[in-house]
């Protein structure tokens, strides 16, 4: 439909419609205002820049008071935005939090009123009505008077929209179709002028003001004096007279007029004619025609009249009165009496003639009045046929001033409908009026509020530089007071030295471009003037807005913040410094890194890959792109990937610089799937990020081999040390043996006692020696430990040592056991054999103690006894169990402590 009306209707009322001309839409039963924004926005749309050269009023009526609220409101919810378009959205609406609002230009364009458009006068001079889905809710008979009223508010050319199931079938002689898909018709000319009756409306009279009573000027005596003379001269001295209209009714009378008047039976009349005595009337009448007619003075002389049976004798004279610019044509009809006296004597001298004389008199005046007579019928015969022409010509003037009225009657009739029309326009106006007062007056208050509590020095200037607004903190700060209101700011002395400030004015209004200027007041504090153009919502420069802010604060501050700055400059010049430092350190860092002989490994505490060196490539046969980002247990054998990552999770707790895998067998997995031993050693790194650990590995399959090599030479070393053994034990023990029971075979016979002493110490060494042959046995023989039985082979150790010697040997665990590597396992076992038949044998303890501790990132193993000790300084103490300790040590990288002093004990500790 709104693009039917751009296309048909738009540009016909546009076309040859002049700028004052206004263009008038009335939407009646707009509900809250959808048709009626929409006409103005699709109007818009048509008109482009064009739209301020034309005065646009659209008006929507309901008869719902709340919906005209929502529709002066303009207010809807988000859900419009896809019938309306993002074009239109944007153009026309301001977005809210309840949805969007149409824009003030917009909604000015626009009146609501509350409207009965069955009952109230309509709106008139429409050049469109928009009254769609309006007329099917209505009866018939409504509808037929609704398009009439349409009919007659649309100006010749006008046009009405109907809804899609609304028609004007019945009224084809009153609108013509101009588009039938969208209903949309044009009003015809016709000379129908159908009638309507509307709720009587009231009628105000003019109230106007008492006006005070105006003294009347006093007069002189002697003015008074000649007023009463005058008044007596026309009371005494005066002819009767009557003053009439142009239709001889009678005005005024002036004197004694009762001999020439009287009233005339019948209905009351002041018609002169009527009112003339006998023998008056006929040459009153002439007297009075030739004076109306010619408008001259008309005279009848000695014309008889019967006045109450006498006759009496009166001259006439008729005379037209000229009153200056009044258009009501009167005459004055004077009555003067002929002198008695005359008459008198000229009675006299006719009685002295005798009947004769009284004959002739007579004759005479019958002659004269016959003459009278006849003049008068030729005049009345005159003016009865210049009566009948202009009762002629006053007949076709009456028919056409009948038509005439007729028209003239219908314009009023028209013009009263117009009126009722215009009045109810003019409440509708009133009443947008006082809504708009309101808004204004919120405004307005809301400006004064805003202006009262604000902490800002503002002064609000007019085109003259004249004080319009301005704030309590201005006052205060500017040394203005509120009857300042409407003064030239120029004129006044203020509070503060602003140098031509009057010319920073003008120029701001000239060029509206704001200007600022920081000054200083009589105490040294510092302020910023900002002078900005006032611009009305026209965008026109109505005036000049001076704001004062205190920037005292701001400017220590600032100052205060270029000096740290220079500060920040000094240290920014120190961390460049640091920085090319770094970056030097980070070079070398980079060469050491890149050029090291081991392969280095740099990864996070979850074990990704963050930095690898060359070695590292070449050692794994990876690239180090296939490297970074990746988990570090690719470079690990799958056989040992869980307990590897037990081991890191270990480390990442007690992040300390230690070797890895110590006492365990280590192996490292190349690209191509290959493995090779290696030993790793260990060093964590704190950064910002976390913690990051460094991996030095290197590649020890040859010192491996060296060493399978030294452990061979370490067997022949174990064989010397047995033979030292067994000749150091058995074969002594033997000799004692012997001798004990040489000694004892010289007693058999003589001494019985030595003999049972000499028996029972071969025995007591006899038993030592087997014991020591057990040991020796239980020591070279190696058993068949499973990988995770180190436990359960010293728990079994200690107690046979337990049970043969009878010593006081205690066994503990401590900590969470895991595997070890059957290497390291192996030779913790025989250490443990070693320290402990070393404190059997040498210390002379009477309690030893074995501990196994598995912490977080090592296996302890340790032997302590309260023995006598021995000191470490002593050359050859130790002897050949404190070498095999050392080598067992040193070939699975475990670290060796032993702390032992004369008569205190001794402290063995394996740490892998």
């Amino acid at each position: 439909t709104f693009q039917a009306l751009e296309k048909a209707v738009y540009p016909r009322l546009l076309k040859n419609r002049k700028s004052d001309a206004p263009i008038r839409i009335w939407v009646p039963g707009c509900s809250t205002g959808e048709e009626v924004y929409s006409i103005a926005m699709s109007l818009l749309d048509y008109l482009g820049n064009r739209a301020n050269s034309y005065r646009i009023q659209i008006f929507g009526t309901d008869i719902n008071e709340e919906a005209i609220k929502k529709a002066r409101l303009g207010k809807y919810v988000r859900d419009i935005a896809p019938d309306v378009g993002r074009a239109r959205l944007g153009r026309y609406f301001v977005k809210t939090d309840e949805g969007y609002q149409i824009s003030k230009a917009v909604r000015e364009l626009c009146v609501f009123a509350k409207h009965d458009a069955g009952s109230d006068p309509p709106f008139s001079r429409l050049d469109l009505l928009s009254c769609r889905n309006l007329l099917i809710y209505l009866g018939p008979a409504l509808q037929r008077r609704l398009i009439s009223l349409f009919h007659y508010t649309l100006n010749a050319g006008g046009y009405l929209v109907l809804g899609t199931a609304e028609t004007i079938s019945d009224f084809s002689e009153l609108f013509a179709p101009v588009d039938r898909k969208h209903k949309i018709y044009a009003k015809k000319s016709t000379v129908m002028r159908p009638r309507f009756e509307f709720a009587p409306g009231a009628v105000r009279e003019p109230v106007l003001p008492e006006m005070p009573a105006r003294g009347l000027p006093t007069r002189s005596e002697f003015e008074q004096q000649k007023e009463a003379a005058d008044l007596l001269i026309l009371n005494q001295y005066a002819p009767s007279a009557v003053l009439v209209n142009e239709n001889f009714e009678i005005l005024h009378f002036r004197g004694h007029t009762g001999p020439y008047l009287e009233p005339s039976p019948g209905v009351a009349s002041l018609n002169l004619l009527k009112m003339a005595r006998e023998g008056l009337l006929m040459s009153l009448r002439s007297s009075l025609e030739i004076a109306r007619k010619k408008n001259v003075v008309a005279r009848k002389e000695s014309v008889r009249v019967e006045a109450d049976g006498a006759p009496r004798f009166v001259n006439l004279h008729v005379a037209p009165v000229k009153v200056p610019g009044s258009k009501q044509r009167t005459l004055l009809v004077v009555f003067e009496d002929v002198t008695p006296p005359e008459r008198a004597k000229a009675g006299a001298h006719a009685r002295k003639q005798g009947p004769a004389s009284d004959s002739s008199e007579q004759i005479s005046s019958l002659k004269h009045e016959l003459a009278t007579a006849k003049a008068y019928l030729q005049s009345v015969i005159e003016g009865q046929e210049a009566s009948n022409e202009e009762l002629r010509s006053l007949n076709e003037e009456i028919l056409s001033t009948n038509e005439e009225l007729q028209s003239t009657t219908e314009e009023l009739e028209t013009a009263n409908e117009e009126l009722q029309s215009a009045n109810e326009e003019l409440t509708t106006l009133n009443e947008e009026l006082q809504h708009r007062n309101q808004e204004i007056s919120l405004a307005n208050n809301d400006i004064l509020n805003l202006l009262s509590s604000m902490n800002l020095s503002i002064v609000i200037l007019d085109r003259d530089s004249r004080i319009r607004r301005l704030t309590p903190i201005a006052q205060k700060l500017l040394n203005l007071i509120p009857a300042d209101i409407g003064r030239p700011l120029t004129d006044i002395r203020l509070g503060l030295d602003v140098l031509n400030l009057d010319q920073m004015i003008t120029e701001v209004m000239e060029t509206i471009r704001p200007k600022q200027l920081e000054i200083q007041d009589r105490e040294g504090r510092w302020y910023s003037l900002q002078v900005r153009p006032y611009i009305t919502a026209e965008n026109k420069i109505d005036g000049a807005v001076v704001v004062l802010l205190d920037i005292h604060d701001l400017r220590q501050r600032t100052a205060e913040l270029g000096q740290r700055t220079a500060e920040l400059g000094q240290s920014n010049d120190r961390m460049q410094e640091e920085l090319l430092l770094r970056r030097q350190a980070e070079d070398k860092f980079r060469i050491l890194f890149e050029s090291a002989p081991e392969a280095i490994l740099i990864a996070d505490a979850n074990g990704k890959i963050a930095l690898v060196n060359a070695k590292t490539e070449q050692l794994f046969g990876y690239r180090r792109e296939e490297l970074i980002g990746n988990p570090v247990d690719v470079l690990v054998p799958e056989r040992f990937r869980e307990p590897h990552a037990s081991y890191r999770a270990g480390y990442s707790a007690e992040p300390v610089a230690r070797p890895m895998g110590k006492g365990r067998e280590l192996a490292g997995r190349r690209k191509d799937g290959s493995e090779f031993s290696v030993e790793i050693s260990l060093n964590p790194i704190q950064t910002r990020e976390g913690l990051l650990i460094s991996s030095s590995i290197t590649d020890i399959s040859e010192r491996l081999r060296v060493a399978q090599q030294a452990q061979q030479g370490a067997v022949l070393e174990e064989r010397n040390r047995l033979a030292r053994d067994v000749h150091d034990t058995l074969a002594q023990g033997l000799i004692g043996i012997l001798l004990q029971l040489d000694a004892a075979e010289d007693a058999i016979d003589k001494r019985p006692e030595e003999l049972r002493e000499r028996l029972a110490s071969a025995s007591r060494l006899a038993r030592a020696n087997l014991e020591d042959a057990r040991r020796s046995v239980l020591a070279l023989r190696p058993e068949d430990q499973e990988p995770a039985n180190l436990i359960h082979s010293l728990e079994h150790f200690v107690q046979s040592v337990r049970t043969a010697r009878r010593e006081k040997i205690e066994f503990s665990v401590q900590g969470t056991p895991r595997r070890l590597t059957s290497e390291a396992e192996e030779n913790l076992l025989r250490m443990a054999q070693e320290g402990l038949n070393n404190a059997i044998k040498h210390s002379g303890a009477t309690k030893i103690r074995v501990e196994l501790i598995f912490a977080p990132s090592e296996v302890r193993l340790r032997v302590v006894d309260n023995g006598k000790g021995f000191s470490l300084e002593s050359p050859g103490n130790g002897g050949f169990g404190m070498t095999s300790l050392r080598e067992r040590a040193t070939q699975i990288g475990a670290q060796l402590e032993i702390k032992s002093s004369a008569g205190k004990g001794t402290r063995i500790e394996i740490s892998v």
